[in-house]
């Protein structure tokens, strides 16, 4: 949001630099704000032990609580995401056949938070199910993201990915499966806005098909989470 409302006053022209620290970066602002400088990553130490000036040499931390947008605003920094997504001409290459798929399900799942207890029993129950009904459905399966400095190959990903290939090992016949593990955001993004019905956490699981591309679904969340998501 920080970085949304300086664009919109005018206040990213005079910026020399931006710095994602320790990574935690997921969108190119430099295509997304036609900025004519990149993003750099820099480690938590690194900054610590960095000595900021004045002038050129100034740090400043952006960091804007939604709350201080209006619904408006925040519909309008979400549609300029989602543009960005969808004017992705490898994405668009890459994800052709996607409207030859019906209904296309996207699934969250999790090996690291808000994961289930009994996870993979009860995605094969619903996905069975939602077989019976739709024997012509297609799966996506989403996890882990990768920021912006990251391979999607990372060992960091290697979990879900067990996950993903637990869960096709367990299917009946032979359903079209696409896992987004280890994917950039803009991906799932665009990913998203093809789908039909998602099943994922509340939290940033289902970020991207409820949010972003405002897709029927259900989400599921504990009661200890549902306490903090609520206070924020």
């Amino acid at each position: 949001p920080a970085i949304y409302l300086a664009s919109c006053k005018g206040g990213l022209e005079s910026v020399k630099s931006y710095l994602a620290v320790d990574s935690r970066c997921y969108l190119a602002l430099d295509k997304l704000y036609s900025l004519p400088v990149e993003v750099n990553t820099i480690s938590t130490s690194v900054l610590r032990e960095r000595s900021w000036g004045t002038g050129h040499d100034a740090l400043c931390v952006a960091g804007v609580n939604f709350k201080s947008l209006s619904d408006l605003e925040i519909s309008k920094m979400d549609a300029q995401v989602v543009g960005l997504a969808a004017a992705d001409i490898e994405l668009t290459d890459k994800y052709a056949d996607l409207v030859k798929l019906s209904p296309l399900i996207w699934l969250g799942i999790s090996a690291q938070k808000r994961s289930w207890v009994n996870q993979e029993d009860a995605l094969i129950e619903v996905i069975e199910r939602i077989s019976n009904q739709y024997p012509g459905y297609a799966l996506v399966i989403d996890g882990m993201t990768s920021n912006m400095f990251e391979s999607g190959t990372s060992v960091d990903f290697a979990a879900d990915q067990d996950v993903v290939n637990d869960l096709v090992g367990r299917l009946s016949g032979s359903p079209v499966v696409i896992s987004l593990v280890g994917c950039s955001s803009l991906e799932k993004i665009f990913v998203s806005s093809k789908c039909d019905f998602f099943i994922s956490n509340y939290s940033t699981g289902s970020m991207y098909p409820a949010r972003f591309s405002g897709l029927p679904g259900l989400a599921h969340l504990s009661k200890a989470m549902m306490e903090v998501v609520e206070s924020m």
